[in-house]
């Protein structure tokens, strides 16, 4: 299993990720390792991760790269779909 795959599947359930985790998954799942001094000093979680806009990524964050943002908001949204069944079936 390489090394992004294992930490993908780690942190399948980001709603718990730890802040490190985040800046591990940002830097080697999202290859935005430029991001990390944000992320960090911003303390980023994973249920902050799951809150975070396109302009909190931009003002916040300084992700001025329009296509970086898109990359980390279509990932953020999987995340948030994937929580939303999760806790569907939790209720069932």
């Amino acid at each position: 299993m390489e090394k992004s795959t294992c930490i993908e599947y780690r942190i399948h359930r980001i709603d718990r990720a730890q802040f490190f985790q985040v800046l591990y998954w940002l830097e080697y799942n999202m290859d935005l390792p430029q991001y990390l001094q944000a992320f960090e000093t911003h303390s980023i979680d994973g249920l902050s991760l799951l809150k975070l806009t396109e302009e909190n990524l931009k003002e916040d964050c300084g992700v001025i790269n329009s296509l970086h943002r898109i990359k980390l908001i279509e990932r953020i949204n999987q995340y948030r779909v994937y929580q939303t069944d999760l806790e569907t079936i939790k209720q069932l």
